[in-house]
């Protein structure tokens, strides 16, 4: 679709999207196995969250759970289980502005919404092994979540269904939505959700506000954009409710 196209009909209106076979002519596509980028970055450090199936608020408290590792074994632990939440490098490991990967912008190809002259700080590397989660959560701008390598499940809540969702910490939902308690979230009952598997070369939109839980079903390398053509800075006020 064009840049106009994807501006007045997704955009600027707030709405997801998913755009089928837009990274068929990466050589990313083709090329990004954990394998590769062992060989390619190996010798990197990178900073990982661990130690996160004994803490329900992984995310909350991500900063008790930051670990440096030799990225190479890192790629030896992903490869090494079949299934597990323990592990995963996010996107606030700014991996991709060293200077060392940079060659890895050469695998990409961006469609012309993106803003080739601003990947640092607006490029987010994602990988993991299958299991991997992201908890129920909604960002504060707009992102395009790209995946390279694997499957993952995502859920969209949209956000005039906030009031339902338990919003109670910055950005987070109290509310498992993959084994929702009603009891303890008896609005969650009232949610109407979407749920789509994210394939390889595939994009989704995901706009400012929506809210999206993200479970990885194999192995996954994906890419998260920030860096639009257009404006993508926002203001919130977050809720200060605890219980």
């Amino acid at each position: 679709m064009s840049q106009q196209e994807f501006l007045e009909c997704y955009y600027a209106v707030n709405r997801p999207v998913i755009f089928p076979g837009v990274l068929n002519s990466w050589k990313a596509l083709s090329l990004w196995t954990p394998e590769y980028l062992k060989q390619i970055c190996g010798n990197e450090t990178v900073e990982i969250m661990a130690h996160r199936q004994d803490d329900r608020q992984y995310e909350i408290n991500s900063d008790k759970h930051k670990s440096t590792i030799l990225f190479a074994d890192y790629v030896d632990m992903v490869t090494g289980v079949s299934q597990s939440n323990d592990f995963y490098l996010v996107a606030n490991n700014h991996f991709m502005e060293r200077e060392a990967v940079r060659q890895l912008y050469n695998d990409m190809e961006l469609p012309e919404f993106l803003d080739q002259g601003h990947l640092a700080g607006g490029v987010f590397l994602w990988f993991g092994p299958g299991g991997t989660v992201t908890p129920l959560h909604h960002d504060t701008m707009n992102i395009l979540l790209a995946q390279v390598y694997g499957r993952k499940r995502v859920i969209l809540i949209s956000p005039d269904q906030t009031h339902l969702l338990y919003n109670h910490i910055a950005v987070y939902s109290e509310v498992n939505c993959e084994e929702p308690n009603y009891d303890l979230y008896p609005l969650y009952q009232q949610v109407h959700s979407l749920e789509l598997v994210l394939e390889p070369g595939e994009a989704l939109f995901l706009p400012v506000g929506w809210w999206h839980h993200v479970r990885a079903l194999d192995v996954s390398i994906s890419l998260t954009f920030t860096n639009f053509v257009f404006p993508n800075e926002y203001k919130w006020n977050h809720p200060s409710i605890y219980r």
